[in-house]
Formats: C-alpha cells, structure tokens, sequence
C-alpha cells in the first residue's frame, strides 16, 4: 500500500516535470520585436510608404519565428524613447521629414541657402532629442532613419550611436544641386533597398539578440522631476546617465489643448551615475530663426525615490536664452523667478 502510494506519487512528479518541460518548449523564445515609428509626413508620402515598403516588410519578417512588425503611426517622444530601451526590440525604423534651420537668399533665379541644423521630428511635431541613439538597450541591432538631407541632418544623432548596433542608411537622390545637402532627398520608393539589407542580415541580428548578456537583478531608482514654463512646441529636455538619455522632459497639454505651466515627469531607471538634465540639442543656433521658443525652465522639485534633493529652484536655459534677450517674454508666467535666477546651461546630481 505505501510502495503504491510512493510509485503514485513519483510518476506525478515526472508527469508535472515532463509537462512543465513541454510548456517551456512551446513559449517563445527570445521574443523580438522591429517597431516601424512615422515621423512627420505628408499624406502622400504616408500612402507611398504603405505601397512600397510596409506590405514588403509584413512579409519579410513574418518568415522568422518569434519576430513581430510593429507599426506605430502617432509617434511621440515617449513611445520612440520606450521602444529604443525595450529589450524585447531587436530593430527599428523611422521615415519622416526633418525640420531645417537655414540660412541664405532663395529667389527665382537661384537657391543660396545652407542648412545650420536639423531635427528628425517625431509624427506630433516634436523635435527628436539628438542623443536618442544613447538611450539604445545592449539588445537593440539596427536602426534605420529614413529621411533628406542626411549628411547635415543625420551627423549629430550618429555621434551617440553604440557599438554593436548597425545604422542603415536610406539611398538619396540628388537633384540639381550639386553637392549642397540642401537638395539631398529621398525618396521613399528607394527605401525597400534597406530592407534588402536588414534581411540579408537578418539571420545574425537574431542570434546576436539572443546571445545579448542582460541583467535581470538591477536596482530600480524612480526619478520624479518637476519643471515650469517649459513652453516649446518642439523642443524637450533631456534627462542623461554618464552621457546615455534615460528621459525626456516635454511640454504637455490639458484636456482643452493648453500648455501646462508646471510639467511633472516620472522616470525609471536602473544605473547609479552622474545624472544631468539640459536641453536637448545645446547648438540651436541661430536664434534669429527661432523667435518665440521659449527655451529656458524652471526646475523646482527633483526627487530619488520620493526624497526630495532640491532645497531651491534652477534656471536652466543656455547663454544666449531667450529670457536675457527679451524674446517672447510675454509667454512667460513665472518672469519674476527667472531674472532672481542665475541662468546655468545644465543640472547635475550624482546617483
């Protein structure tokens, strides 16, 4: 009777550890994820991209097990910041036309302009922080940024690209121009060429993904920061560990569209380092071509897991900030603190 009881006992066991041996097999493996992000677009650049490269791409990457296509249409800077510290990403893509700074005479006759700077914007109109490559997890692959005007445009955000991950760069068409990055553009009936090469290389994207070395037991540090009169359409704040964006401060509206005085941000993040928060392209020159962006902020509360570190506010903005030039002072609903503030170009804390 207890020999009977025993035997039960040990082939319920080995049922339960076959099972859970079965179960194991059939969950996906190193789930990966490719996370296309629209950028600003015309209707007619959109549609194109329908045509020629999504319905490629479904197929493409619908051949490799456990690898989905992702499509996010109404991008913002939070979804792009999530999915480049997502683990579960192996590649992403972005198409969108940039915003230009420029400078030169353009008439009928001949186009003399140059461009000082430019921002990939995300499908809002935010402008996307330039060190957004730093924010990659170890696991991320390749990234792709489909846009014209690369060489000026794209020189800035490729300085914070990490070892280990690949850029893809869209073919461009140069018309009449010569040599001037003015009239590099690209067209999107061009683009499946990358995906020819992200698949050709599709194979060893995955077994490095798989391979990549995670830690799971980290510590957690939650941020809570809260800042005012951060009053820019387009321009954020960026939140950096030793050089590498963890955070995006940007300006949010009510429910009746209205730009919120005080912006409150909450942020994850798991390293200990020296933290700085600045503004997020520190050369937005030249402030003659951009009147009414109010870049300077008050920072007035900064807490590590709800321990306030502040004892008084911060003025941050940079030397040439439109509060010492008078522009746009209007907008301003906290003037009184700024002037009785020395302005600082960045704030940092070590972790």
């Amino acid at each position: 009777m207890v020999h009977s009881k025993f035997t039960e006992e040990l082939n319920m066991k080995r049922y339960l550890l076959l099972s859970l041996i079965f179960i194991t097999a059939l969950a996906p493996a190193h789930a990966a994820k490719v996370v296309l992000f629209y950028g600003k677009l015309k209707p007619i650049q959109a549609s194109t991209l329908e045509r020629v490269f999504i319905e490629k791409a479904k197929k493409s990457f619908s051949k490799y097990p456990n690898t989905t296509f992702e499509i996010i249409k109404k991008s913002g800077l939070q979804s792009l910041l999530r999915a480049f510290k997502d683990p579960e990403v192996i590649g992403i893509l972005y198409f969108g036309h940039p915003a230009l700074v420029t400078e030169g005479v353009v008439n009928a006759q001949e186009d003399r302009r140059v461009i000082l700077n430019g921002f990939l914007q995300t499908a809002d109109g935010k402008y996307i922080p330039k060190s957004i490559l730093s924010s990659a997890h170890k696991k991320l692959q390749f990234v792709s940024f489909m846009t014209c005007h690369q060489s000026v445009v794209l020189e800035k955000y490729l300085r914070h690209l990490k070892e280990g991950t690949r850029f893809y760069r869209a073919p461009e068409t140069n018309s009449a121009g010569g040599e001037n990055p003015l009239f590099e553009f690209t067209s999107y009936y061009n683009t499946p060429k990358i995906l020819d090469q992200i698949t050709l290389d599709f194979d060893k994207h995955l077994e490095n993904f798989k391979n990549a070395d995670i830690q799971t037991n980290r510590e957690k540090i939650e941020l809570e920061i809260s800042t005012r009169d951060l009053l820019s359409s387009r321009f954020s704040y960026e939140v950096l560990i030793d050089d590498q964006l963890v955070g995006i401060i940007e300006s949010q509206k009510n429910k009746r569209g209205r730009k919120l005085n005080t912006v409150n941000s909450k942020i994850e993040v798991y390293k200990h380092g020296e933290l700085t928060i600045r503004q997020d392209d520190l050369n937005r020159t030249p402030k003659n071509n951009q009147k009414f962006i109010i870049d300077d902020i008050i920072l007035d509360s900064f807490k590590v897991n709800s321990e306030e570190q502040l004892s008084l506010p911060i003025h941050l903005g940079d030397e040439s900030s439109n509060v010492d030039q008078g522009i746009g002072l209007s907008f301003l609903r906290n003037l009184i603190d700024f002037e009785g503030l020395a302005v600082q170009k960045d704030w940092r804390f070590q972790l």
